[in-house]
Order: C-alpha cells, then structure tokens, then sequence
C-alpha cells in the first residue's frame, strides 16, 4: 500500500488531493477519465506489435483476419451479432474523450463515472475478437466460402505489401537508420506469410487438415512478438536487469519470513520500487494500489506514530526510516533488515477510549499527539460501553489470513480488544461464537468490546456485496443450462 502522503500526491493528479481525496461517495472528475482515455493513434497498436500506450490493445493480423471473416459469413448468427456489439461498443468506450457518447454516459448513467479508466475497455474488444476468431476458423473450412477466402487473400495480399513499401520508403528515407520499434515489420509480414495460406486453402483441391494447425501458429508467431517480447534470457545482461529488483530482495524476504509471525515491514519505495509485499506474501506497509480506505488517509499514513500503530516491526531500506531502529540483516547488495522494537503487537487490549469529533482533523491531532498513549487507550467517532479500569490483560495466540483472524485473549476485566488491521464494511466480529459489535478504533482498525475472562475473538470478512454476486452468477449459470436444456427435453418429447 502507498503511504497517505504519497498516494495522496498521485490523487492530486488522478482523483483528488493530499488531504482531500476522492471518496466512493464523490463523483470522478471527467479530468481522470480523459486523462486514462485510449489516443486514437493507438489503435493502430491493434495491429502493430508494440504500439501501444499504458494498455494493450494488439490482437494481430490473424485475429483481426478471422474475425472479420467470421462477420461476413456467420452475421445471420445472433451469438456473432451479439459479440460484434460488444467488441464495437469496447472500442468506442476505449476512447473516452475522444467519443462524444462516452461524455453522454458520464452525464447520465448511475456509477458511470467510477470506472475511471476507459481505456481498459478495449479488453471488451479483444474478448469479442477472441471468440470471433473461432467462428472464423469455423468459416474457412467450409467449402462454400472458397470465394470470400479466396478475395480475403487478395485483400490482405494488397494491404501487407503496401504496408511493407510504406515501411521500405521510411527506412530508404532515414537512409536505413530506422530508428524505431522493428516490430512492425510483424504486421506486413504475417498479412503476406496469411495470404498465402489462404489463397492455397481456398483451391478446390487443397486439403484443409492442417490449416488450424498453420493458422494457429502464425498466430503464435504474432502475438509471442507482443506478449513474450520482454521476458528476457540469462544471457541478456541489458534485459535481465529488469529481474534485478526482484532477485536482489529474495534474501531479505528469506529472512522475513523465518522471523516470528507476524511481521509487517515498512518497505522503502526508494530502494524497492515493486510491491514487496504481494511478491513474497508478506505484510507490507506500502504498495501500489488503486484505492485505500480513506481512514487511513486521516491518520496521515506515512507518519511514525501511525507506522507505529499498524504494527510495523521491521524496515527494508538502505538506511533507517526512524529512530530507535537495530539492524539485524543485511543482504550482499547493502539493503538492509532493520527491527523496531517499539511497534505495537498485532493483538492488544485497551480499557479507556475517547470520543473524537466527525472532522477527520480531529482524529490527525489525536493521532499525532506525542502526549497519547496508542498502547493504553483508543479514540474513535462513536462510545464504547461497558469499559472498565484494570491491567493484566494477555493475548494468547493470534491468527490471520486475508479474510479471517483469530485471537485468544484473556481480560482481567471489561476492555477492548484491537487488532491493527483496516476495518471496513463486510467485516463481522465474535466473540466465543456470539455476534459482537465491531468498533473503530483509532477510526480505521477494528476493535471488539469483550468482558472479563478467557475469550475466543473471530473476525471475518464477508460483504454482502460479493454473496450477492456469488448468488448472481450460480443463478445465471442455472438459467443457461435451463435454457439449454429445456429445448432437448421437448425435441425429445416430440421425437425429433
């Protein structure tokens, strides 16, 4: 996860700004939208291997081939129709601003505007071109299509050796100094290498048996220049350079994770520019993302007091991140384990809590006041009844994963127990098997009220939004296979 500070500043760019960033509840601005739109220009990047701009929207010459194809001898289908629409409708919405209807749907459609990056619809595009290549292939086997196979050659025969002169004339005018991405010479290339092995198919006396074979790898061919071009071999010391950021931390993760669980570290965004955390599975402060809770923008993330709070016992960096730190790994390359002794537990209990005011100001204060003590008592936007005054709490045992958690705590008296991990709606708490209230501590981790004695605290995740479209889907797949099924079950009966 990025740090408030941080994310705060892309916000500022994207959706919002340091201290007042876009909430759910707040419109995107047309401003994020244009800014994540697909540039006409690239779609040329259809075709071309390698041009393209944050996505990529390549599908090739043989895909766009077959799939045309496909439209000119299935259109009477309604599933070639249907997937026409979509693919047509995933190119044009790819273009945000630079399609007036995109700026329509902004205007009127609910929830329109959350879906901040239009360019990712071209995805919608490839999906439809995907399966139409299928129908295409489908169409070239078939002997009554000969003619139109037969005028696709011609047609891509013209078009790659057009493109293959315009290309020539460029490098003949750079006096062979081409200067760019070789890979477009991919696209005239496969257009002739797949004129060819149309024009030979389309004889009447040509065998088709291995023409999915030869289709399917120039298609290869063709898209391994895309999606296998920048996965670099041992030999390739300018490549490989790109796995040095991985290779190099592989070290200090080894020796994360044979430390006592849990560990959070505070990994350095200058000294290690991925996420360390979703690489090696462990817990990490800092991340690339594309949203967080905004509580933790009101705590000021990045500050000490707050790193302090969610448990960050260790630090990878070249250099401590703050005082009281002792080195306790350092890898060949010099990056550096540093422990923090004064990180809070995962799991502790708290018997007073004081009620801050609905201003996230307040809570910053709260938050950043050196003279509060974050061990021994909690503030939070609502009261917490039942607390009482004693000391001796101890937890047990501690237990987590992505969407649960489980902890042992045995209270001397009525308190709370917190765990320093982001509370947010879906989350259910309790407590030895009775439901239980789920607190804001802090104003963004979850804290249970609990009473005196050994107890047994489980939390988990389980949104109704997900159940709902769990349901959703397995009824869906009910109804198709009702609707498939339900036609046989009468031709059946009818002795058809």
């Amino acid at each position: 996860m990025w740090p408030a500070y941080e994310y705060g500043h892309l916000a500022l760019r994207w959706v919002g700004s340091p201290n007042d960033p876009i909430g759910w509840n707040q419109v995107v601005p047309y401003s994020v939208h244009s800014q994540f739109s697909l540039s006409p220009i690239y779609l040329l990047g259809i075709l071309i291997p390698g041009y393209d701009q944050r996505l990529v929207p390549f599908m090739g010459v043989v895909a766009i081939a077959l799939a045309s194809l496909a439209l000119a001898c299935w259109w009477k289908l309604k599933e070639v129709r249907i997937l026409c629409g979509i693919g047509v409708a995933g190119l044009f919405l790819a273009l945000g601003k630079s399609d007036v209807f995109h700026g329509i749907l902004y205007s009127i459609v609910p929830l329109f505007e959350k879906a901040r990056s239009p360019e990712a619809a071209i995805y919608l595009f490839n999906f439809a071109i995907a399966v139409l290549v299928a129908f295409g292939l489908d169409a070239m086997l078939l002997a009554e299509n000969r003619p139109l196979v037969r005028r696709a050659a011609f047609l891509l025969l013209g078009f790659g050796a057009l493109f293959f002169l315009v290309i020539l004339g460029i490098d003949v005018g750079r006096a062979f100094s081409w200067g760019f991405d070789d890979r477009v010479v991919i696209c005239p290339l496969v257009a002739l290498a797949l004129a060819g092995l149309l024009f030979r198919f389309s004889r009447p006396d040509a065998s088709r048996a291995w023409l999915p074979a030869m289709l399917g790898a120039l298609l290869l061919m063709e898209l391994g220049n895309q999606a296998f071009y920048w996965l670099p071999s041992k030999e390739d010391k300018v490549a490989v350079t790109y796995l040095g950021a991985f290779n190099n931390t592989r070290d200090v993760a080894d020796f994360l994770k044979r430390q006592p669980q849990p560990v959070r570290a505070d990994v350095s965004r200058e000294d290690v520019e991925f996420n360390f955390g979703d690489w090696y599975g462990i817990d990490a402060m800092e991340g690339v993302l594309p949203s967080l809770p905004a509580s933790v923008c009101n705590l000021e993330f990045a500050t000490e007091r707050t790193r302090l709070l969610y448990g960050s016992n260790y630090a990878v960096a070249r250099k401590p991140t703050m005082a009281g730190e002792e080195e306790v790994f350092r890898d060949s390359t010099g990056l550096v384990v540093y422990k923090n002794p004064r990180a809070l537990p995962r799991v502790w209990t708290v018997h007073q809590l004081v009620v801050v005011g609905k201003d996230p100001r307040d809570a910053q204060r709260m938050m950043q006041d050196s003279n509060f003590d974050l061990r021994s008592k909690t503030f939070g936007y609502a009261p917490a009844p039942g607390l009482q005054q004693c000391e001796g709490d101890s937890v047990q045992s501690f237990q987590r994963d992505a969407n649960s958690s489980t902890a042992v705590v045995d209270m001397k008296c009525a308190g709370m127990v917190i765990e320093s991990e982001n509370d947010a709606p879906g989350w259910s708490a309790t407590v030895d098997g009775k439901k239980a209230p789920i607190y804001q501590a802090y104003t963004a981790l979850r804290g249970v009220v609990v009473g005196p004695g050994k107890h047994t605290v489980e939390m988990r995740y389980r949104p109704l939004s997900v159940m709902a479209g769990a349901a959703a889907t397995f009824a869906a797949f009910f109804a198709a296979l009702v609707l498939c099924l339900v036609p046989r079950l009468g031709r059946r009966q009818n002795g058809v």
